[in-house]
């Protein structure tokens, strides 16, 4: 089995640049996607067919939108794109409720992620008194940060830690829209992922 990024790393510059975003367009997601696809003809590989997963950022945003009217939409227009793809499908588990990415606003308060960590702090040192290079560190956090991917799993939007431990509270944080997303809200909405 192909486990092959493009899909997923669209925007990003590779690892020794991973904060500097990049621009995209469809024609490079097509490309992305067609390199996978291609596998299947021109090798004995089989592609695995995903777009996120505890390293990468959420799907939703990075490729769809994050607007809260529109997101449910988003995460089953996802979904079905990659359910129509040869390979076998791998949908993580928060994708299945159309889990959102941190606000920027989060970002410098709760970071957990070594790598941001060492990032912000270089960049700090390099560019103490330029605002807009340190407004561009904390925006590519948030795109690329492995942060967005490892929060909790949001069962419920009235218990303690949105359901996930009763005890003192998770390693990451708790994004701050849980209460509207999350597996109880999922399971009662018309229009969600599950009900695909």
């Amino acid at each position: 089995m192909n486990l092959d990024f493009d899909i997923c790393l669209l925007g990003e510059r590779g690892l020794v640049q991973k904060y500097e975003i990049q621009s995209w367009a469809l024609p490079d997601f097509k490309e992305a996607v067609l390199k996978t696809q291609r596998i299947i003809g021109e090798t004995d590989a089989w592609p695995a067919c995903f777009a996120e997963n505890h390293d990468l950022p959420r799907s939703i945003p990075t490729y769809v939108t994050n607007d809260p009217p529109h997101r449910a939409k988003a995460g089953r227009l996802t979904a079905l794109f990659l359910a129509t793809l040869s390979g076998t499908l791998f949908l993580y588990q928060r994708q299945k409720i159309s889990m959102t990415n941190f606000s920027l606003g989060w970002v410098l308060d709760k970071i957990c992620n070594v790598d941001a960590l060492n990032y912000r702090t270089k960049m700090n040192k390099e560019y103490p008194t330029d605002t807009e290079m340190l407004r561009e560190v904390k925006t590519a956090i948030a795109k690329f940060g492995r942060d967005n991917a490892r929060t909790p799993m949001r069962w419920s939007g009235s218990k303690l830690h949105a359901g996930f431990t009763a005890a003192q509270g998770p390693w990451v944080s708790m994004n701050e829209n849980y209460k509207e997303v999350n597996v109880e809200v999922e399971l009662k909405a018309d229009e969600g992922v599950s009900r695909m």
